[in-house]
C-alpha cells in the first residue's frame, strides 16, 4: 500500500477496481497513438497495457487523516449496486471495506466524504445494503457535495435516477449531507475549490500543511495522457470548453506549487507531479 505525507496530513488509497480498462479512442475522441508513441516511456508499462491495446486505470477512494479528522476523496462503485448500462461496475461485489480496515479506518471513524462530483464510479460506496435498504455506509460522516452537481443529477432527463437514488437520495434523506453553493473550507487545511467541466459542479480538494500541497482533482484529469495533451476530453465531459480550461488551470498549479497530484482513476504511482513542457505538461518522472 502506497502512503504520503503533506505535513501533518497522512494520505492512504483504497482501490477498488484496477487494471488494463479501454482502448484510448473509446475514452478520448481525439486520441492520437503519436502522441502515445512520443511519450512511450512515461507511460508504458504504469499507464498503458500494449500488449492489449488499452490504458490502465484505477478507480479508488483517498483516505486522508489530519489531526481532527478523517476524510475519503470519491467513494468508486459500491458492492450490489445494478449498473447493467456500465458492465464494470455492474452488481460488483468487493472487498473495498476490508482493505480499509487493513488501514485501520472503520467506517463508523470516517467523519468527512467529499466527491468531487456525482457520477457513478465515484459515489457507490456513500451507502450500502442492509436487510433490503440502502443506508449511509458511514454512520458519522458528513457527506459533501456542490449543488450545482446535485441539480444537473436531478434535473437533467439523461442522466440516470438509479444511483441517484440509491447512493445519493438515502444521504441526503440520513440528514448527512452538505451540499455546497460556493467554495471553502471543508477543514483545518482543506479547501474545496470548483473545478467545472468534467460535471457541471466539479469541485477538487486543496491539501495544505507545513510549506506542502496536494490536489486532489477527481476526473479533472482522468489519465496521464491529458497532462500531455490537456486539450483532449474525455466522452465523460459534460461542458468540454470548460474541461480543458480547468485542466490547464490545474495542472499549472501543479506545476507552479510543485503539489502532488492525485486523480481518482489515475494507476501507480497515482500522486503524481507535474511540470510545464513547451506550451503543455509533462509527468515528472524525476523519481525514477
Amino acid at each position: 500500500m502506497a502512503q504520503w505525507t503533506i505535513g501533518d496530513i497522512s494520505v492512504d488509497r483504497v482501490s477498488e477496481i484496477e487494471g488494463p480498462l479501454f482502448p484510448p479512442k473509446d475514452v478520448f475522441p481525439a486520441f492520437d497513438p503519436d502522441v502515445l508513441q512520443r511519450h512511450w516511456a512515461d507511460l508504458v508499462p504504469d499507464h498503458y497495457a500494449p500488449d492489449l491495446g488499452r490504458v490502465i486505470g484505477t478507480v479508488q477512494t483517498y483516505v486522508l487523516r489530519t489531526p481532527e479528522h478523517t476524510i475519503l476523496v470519491d467513494t468508486c462503485c459500491g458492492n450490489h449496486k445494478q449498473r447493467p448500462g456500465d458492465p464494470p461496475f455492474h452488481n460488483l461485489n468487493t472487498a473495498f471495506l476490508e482493505r480499509m480496515g487493513d488501514l485501520g479506518v472503520a467506517p463508523e471513524d470516517v467523519d468527512l466524504v467529499f466527491c468531487t462530483h456525482l457520477h457513478v464510479d465515484h459515489v457507490g460506496w456513500n451507502t450500502k445494503l442492509e436487510k433490503g435498504e440502502w443506508v449511509p455506509t458511514f454512520p458519522n460522516a458528513t457527506y459533501v457535495f456542490t449543488q450545482t452537481d446535485l441539480d444537473f443529477v436531478t434535473q437533467n432527463e439523461n442522466m440516470p435516477l438509479q444511483y441517484y437514488q440509491d447512493s445519493i437520495a438515502p444521504v441526503i434523506a440520513s440528514g448527512q449531507a452538505r451540499v455546497l453553493a460556493a467554495e471553502g473550507e471543508l477543514a483545518p487545511g482543506l479547501d474545496i475549490v470548483f473545478t467545472p467541466g468534467h460535471s457541471p459542479g466539479h469541485a477538487m480538494l486543496r491539501a495544505q500543511s507545513k510549506g506542502q500541497a496536494a490536489l486532489f482533482v477527481g476526473d479533472v484529469v482522468q489519465h496521464p495522457l491529458q497532462v500531455y495533451r490537456p486539450d483532449w476530453n474525455s466522452n465523460y465531459c459534460a461542458l468540454p470548453d470548460d474541461a480543458v480550461a480547468t485542466r490547464h488551470r490545474v495542472l499549472g498549479e501543479c506545476a507552479e506549487r510543485d503539489c502532488l497530484m492525485f486523480a481518482t482513476h489515475f494507476a501507480g504511482p497515482y500522486g503524481v507531479r507535474i511540470r510545464r513542457e513547451n506550451d503543455s505538461f509533462a509527468l515528472d518522472r524525476s523519481d525514477r
